[in-house]
């Protein structure tokens, strides 16, 4: 593209970036970038944008701040998604607490307003951490404030806990949601099922599967999934035969098949 003549438009040439993004060459694209910048090419804020993706998807999350600079540089304000790109470069490298200053940076300093994709972005990233107790805390300020947590932000820390073995923590999150006015849904049920089963708390499993339909939430393969790999042979087909009265839309996948085979395989030689 930088041999192109005329030179291609900013329009243009964002649009070819983002594509290369997507294709997941990060180091093609950031390449690119610094081609046609030097040849003159002018670019805007969604340029930018994108060229930091590529930088923090490429672990390289110090050149997207070094772009961000260069917004500012250049009279240029960023937008949400550049700094929530920035926060999962960052906790993508494990700088949990440089993520802290940027969005005390962010509030601070009135760079961007913090909403609920933010909050989202951090108590993911601190989960991925593995440092849920932090993400806990993170949740507690959101109730305080005016920025209310929603079913996302509980199912990534419910989720977070169940990985990390602290199922106590996570059912009474679960059961604190209701009372706040949070419905839990089909993945709030999921993240707690297989930590119950992960667990060996196959009857809590089964409880929290009976009590899906009562309120209106189907489950889905991902439930069942769940709970076949750890179970008895007979509940196994229960949940073989629930599956199978299921909606149309849940389908019926392979895995299903095999975790059966392999609950009867390990029946038929222990």
């Amino acid at each position: 593209m930088s041999r192109t003549r005329p030179l291609p438009s900013t329009v243009q040439f964002t649009q070819f970036l983002s594509r290369v993004v997507n294709l997941k060459e990060y180091s093609a694209a950031i390449n690119l970038f610094k081609d046609i910048c030097s040849l003159g090419v002018s670019v805007d804020e969604y340029t930018m944008s994108v060229a930091i993706n590529s930088f923090c998807l490429a672990g390289r999350v110090d050149y997207g701040f070094s772009i961000l600079g260069w917004f500012f540089k250049r009279g240029c304000s960023a937008n949400h998604y550049t700094f929530s790109t920035l926060l999962k470069g960052l906790f993508r490298e494990k700088r949990i607490n440089e993520a802290q200053q940027l969005i005390r940076k962010m509030v601070g300093e009135g760079l961007c307003e913090i909403n609920i994709v933010t909050c989202g972005i951090v108590v993911d990233g601190l989960c991925k951490v593995g440092n849920t107790s932090m993400a806990v805390e993170f949740l507690r300020t959101l109730e305080k404030g005016t920025l209310k947590p929603n079913a996302h932000i509980y199912n990534i820390v419910i989720d977070g806990l169940c990985k990390d073995r602290m199922i106590d923590s996570a059912l009474a999150l679960f059961n604190e949601m209701p009372e706040k006015g949070i419905p839990p849904n089909v993945v709030t049920y999921n993240s707690l099922i297989g930590g119950l089963c992960k667990d060996r708390m196959i009857d809590s499993a089964l409880a929290l599967l009976n009590e899906m339909p009562e309120k209106g939430i189907p489950p889905d393969v991902v439930t069942y999934n769940s709970l076949i790999g750890e179970m008895e042979m007979d509940h196994v087909f229960m949940c073989h035969n629930n599956l199978q009265k299921a909606p149309k839309k849940v389908k019926y996948q392979d895995f299903i098949v095999m975790a059966l085979l392999h609950s009867l395989n390990g029946l038929l030689y222990s």
